[in-house]
């Protein structure tokens, strides 16, 4: 009868209650809900600063390429003016009053510049064209254009003088009266007048004939020091003055008229 009792009691306490059971599941889920409260309130700051610290980065990166990007722009703009134009100052009085000593000046290097179109012959049909033929692009040079070359005689010593003689003409200077082709030139641009002479010449294919506004004191295709100015040495066309600023504003090529 001891022996049942020991045996009954042995078994009782290996039983599970459900009771204890109930408690310690109650007991987990409360500590789990307040682990899975506890680990927002944990991770918020940490999250809050990594979007803070992402959030400053990118404007940072914006600044910094927006700055990148303007600088280069205005490389690519300053390389692109440097190839389309060029700056001069004028040294002396020999295009005044036109224009005065130390005035500075912007001048298209692209006036004159011309393409080979017998190239697009070989791609566009229809077209015909010489292997050679050159056409301008903005224009042919034209009498009464100011334009900016290199001295033949100074190397890259660079003039500013008036063109009077173009291809093919025959000029001659009488008593300071300029004539092409046998006709007398009307220079409205001049303030004085040179009595000097000038033999006949003609001008060669590719080649002009320059001079002085102020020609008692120019130095020009008159001096055997510069003569007749090659194309090729054509720096461009004067065609905006920008200092002093009393002569602000683009430079007028005034042409002559022929007095027939």
């Amino acid at each position: 009868m001891i022996d049942e009792i020991e045996e009954e009691t042995s078994l009782d306490e290996s039983t599970p209650n459900p009771e204890a059971e109930k408690n310690t599941s109650l007991e987990e889920l409360e500590e789990s809900k307040t682990s899975a409260n506890a680990l927002p309130e944990d991770s918020t700051p940490a999250f809050m600063e990594g979007f803070r610290n992402s959030w400053g980065e990118k404007p940072t990166r914006k600044l910094v390429r927006e700055i990148i990007e303007t600088v280069l722009l205005a490389l690519l703009v300053f390389m692109a003016i440097r190839v389309l134009v060029h700056n001069y100052q004028v040294d002396g009085l020999s295009m005044y009053p036109t224009l005065d000593n130390g005035e500075y000046v912007i001048v298209n290097k692209w006036s004159y510049s011309s393409i080979n179109v017998g190239r697009f012959s070989n791609v566009i049909p229809g077209w015909t064209a010489s292997s050679d033929s050159q056409e301008p692009i903005f224009g042919k040079i034209e009498r009464g254009d100011i334009v900016v070359f290199k001295n033949p005689a100074s190397g890259n010593k660079e003039l500013i003088k008036r063109v009077i003689g173009l291809p093919g003409d025959t000029l001659e200077i009488v008593s300071g009266e300029v004539y092409i082709d046998g006709y007398a030139l009307e220079e409205p641009y001049l303030n004085q007048q040179w009595r000097g002479d000038y033999p006949a010449i003609t001008i060669p294919d590719d080649h002009i004939y320059v001079l002085g506004d102020n020609r008692n004191n120019s130095t020009d295709s008159r001096n055997i020091s510069v003569g007749l100015i090659p194309m090729d040495n054509i720096t461009g066309k004067a065609f905006f003055s920008y200092w002093p600023h009393n002569a602000f504003g683009p430079i007028k090529s005034e042409q002559p008229n022929e007095r027939k």
